[in-house]
């Protein structure tokens, strides 16, 4: 098994990155400080040694009793073996915990069928599927790792006549998914692709079905009411930011063009978290976000934490993804880093979400000029440099950011200077699209807040 394939082994049973490839490289150096480890994988050196206290605790590794200290691997059979028991006694005592606590809510229903209740057969999944389908109004939400297991293919005509009512069918389901079913799903439904998806449900607005076990031996807890049901809706929301669309998965789509959009920030000027801060009445990171959608389907939002996932979930559309800085305190550079890792497309604008009057025409036209370069800058008069509205070859600047992060080096114009083939446009050049330039126009503090609600924009 290649090295590759055993990292992300790793990563299904619940390792991260930093962890499985530091793991990976401790089974091959057999004992090692974190200096070696660090020069190995790659990974930045004070990094390294809060990644191996996480691998202690978890049971992969061991420290020496040594000056300066050293580790090795615990054996893999032990390790891995321990880990994974350790995760499925959790998960058991969580089912029961859920079951125990949703049958009491079952048996203390006194109406018809109840708000919550067991369903014991796969027929009887299957028969309350097709129920809830029917009489859906508004949407349907479906989280299928396989989707034989739910019947997807004995649903279909019943999903496509729910599509033609005018609800709206979102999907979630594994890369292990032949594509010529993910083709045929996306004749009705969004469909999107989510490494290390594992759970099974479906949500609508007349009810929602949490399913386990093996297709032979299936239950699921069916919940009618909207509080009981609200924990899977954003577990649902929070999973379908971070995946990718089944059009770019199966290559249908020509990733040309993607945007990342930076909310990572700290926001200290502002005085508090500015990303949701209505500028005419519209959250600012949502009119960013449509604007980056006039340019290219692939958008995606980097932010600084889970919290603000969650939060950013319930304001924009299902059309963007969010993903994490990899790590938090190093600014834009980790920002475009842990954006770049997640895009597919060529080419990639970089921009701020505090930038409330992004005009796609500019995007467009960075666009073109970047074409056949590394990268396409925006340059005032002075020479100040518009690195965060920017265009950039996407496997170019993720080679240069990451060698910056590994030294340590937080800097944009370090960034710039170490790309190979620069445009400079000059942003005189820019009015033709945007007269004003209030494309590089930003919110940092409570007075420019008051200036943009002012702004007049055509």
């Amino acid at each position: 098994m290649e090295r590759e394939d055993i990292i992300s082994s790793l990563k299904s049973i619940g390792l991260t990155e930093y962890e499985s490839r530091v793991y990976v490289a401790l089974i091959d150096l057999g004992k090692a400080k974190a200096k070696e480890i660090s020069d190995v994988t790659s990974i930045a050196y004070p990094k390294v040694y809060s990644v191996l206290s996480d691998l202690k605790e978890k049971g992969f590794v061991e420290e020496e009793l040594e000056r300066p200290r050293s580790f090795r691997p615990v054996d893999p059979a032990r390790a891995i073996r321990n880990f994974v028991e350790e995760k499925i006694a959790l998960l058991r005592g969580e089912a029961e915990r859920a079951v125990k606590a949703l049958s009491a809510r079952y048996e203390a229903s006194s109406t018809g069928e109840g708000k919550t209740f067991i369903i014991q057969s796969r027929r009887g999944i299957l028969t309350r599927l097709r129920e809830v389908i029917s009489k859906a109004r508004k949407e349907i939400l479906i989280s299928a790792p396989h989707f034989e297991v739910l019947g997807i293919k004995a649903l279909f005509l019943d999903l496509n006549s729910a599509r033609r009512r005018g609800v709206e069918i979102r999907i979630l389901t594994a890369p292990s998914t032949p594509n010529k079913e993910i083709s045929r799903v996306m004749e009705i439904a969004d469909v999107r692709i989510k490494d290390g998806l594992e759970s099974y449900y479906v949500i609508t607005d007349v009810g929602a079905l949490l399913i386990s076990g093996k297709p032979n031996d299936m239950r699921a807890i069916f919940i009618a009411d909207e509080l009981g049901i609200k924990p899977t809706r954003e577990h649902f929301n929070y999973t379908w930011f971070e995946a990718t669309p089944a059009a770019i998965h199966l290559g249908l789509e020509q990733a040309k063009r993607g945007i990342i959009i930076l909310a990572g920030g700290m926001s200290k000027r502002m005085g508090k978290d500015k990303t949701l801060l209505p500028v005419k009445g519209v959250p600012m990171i949502k009119r960013v976000v449509d604007a980056a959608l006039k340019v290219s389907s692939e958008v995606i939002v980097v932010v600084g934490g889970r919290k603000m996932v969650k939060e950013l979930s319930n304001v924009l559309g299902g059309e963007v993804t969010i993903t994490e800085d990899e790590e938090r305190g190093w600014g834009p550079i980790m920002g475009i880093f842990s954006g770049c890792k997640k895009a597919r497309a060529e080419y990639i604008a970089v921009v701020p979400c505090d930038a409330p009057f992004i005009n796609p025409k500019v995007l467009m036209e960075l666009f073109k000029r970047a074409e056949g370069h590394d990268a396409a800058i925006p340059r005032w008069p002075n020479g100040y440099l518009e690195p965060l509205h920017s265009v950039y070859r996407r496997e170019a600047v993720l080679e240069v950011a990451h060698e910056l992060i590994r030294k340590g080096s937080r800097s944009m114009l370090h960034l710039i200077e170490k790309l190979k083939d620069v445009v400079y446009v000059p942003v005189e050049e820019l009015r033709l699209m945007d007269d004003k330039l209030l494309t590089f126009f930003n919110v940092n503090t409570p007075r420019d807040l008051l200036i943009a609600e002012a702004t007049e924009i055509s």
